[in-house]
């Protein structure tokens, strides 16, 4: 039976070690042959460190899923909601987070979530607070039932909001 680890994370998670330590566990436990790592395939950060960590594990399958940045599919995708970028081409600004939504859609055995804290230029939301796109995939993940665990977990412990009160 295949054991699949969905993994999430910032553009600037640097922690090549953290991410490791965190995988190995899942791989000793279930044999490289029956694990398969699911991420979002951006070319920097935590995606980029776990690409390269579970191509190197040999027997361990990995699941690329990048963003369509080129095709409007979502609710979100409204008549002249496309940004521009230098180049003059256009993108979808929601493809991150149907990407996102899909690989949770998918299923998996558990969720590990590597995020640092938001560095987005003119954020308005309070602070500290993790990276939104990595923060709304764990919190998508935990709410679809998927065992999640956030790197660094300090981090989280102390700046994670409290749940809603139902």
């Amino acid at each position: 039976m295949t054991y699949t680890v969905l993994v999430t994370g910032s553009r600037t998670y640097d922690d090549e070690q953290e991410i490791r330590d965190a995988l190995a566990p899942t791989i000793a436990a279930h044999g490289p042959e029956n694990v398969t790592v699911r991420h979002g395939h951006c070319r920097k950060g935590a995606d980029e460190l776990i690409d390269r960590i579970a191509t190197a594990w040999t027997g361990v399958t990995v699941q690329r899923r990048p963003a369509d940045w080129a095709t409007c599919k979502g609710p979100q995708c409204t008549p002249h909601h496309r940004r521009q970028r230098r180049d003059g081409t256009t993108y979808c600004p929601a493809a991150g987070v149907i990407r996102d939504a899909e690989m949770v859609d998918e299923g998996a055995e558990e969720c590990l979530a590597f995020i640092d804290p938001c560095a987005k230029r003119g954020c308005r939301k309070a602070r500290p607070h993790g990276s939104h796109g990595a923060t709304a995939t764990a919190d998508l993940a935990e709410a679809a039932g998927i065992p999640t665990r956030r790197f660094p977990q300090e981090t989280h412990q102390r700046h994670r909001p409290a749940p809603p009160r139902t």
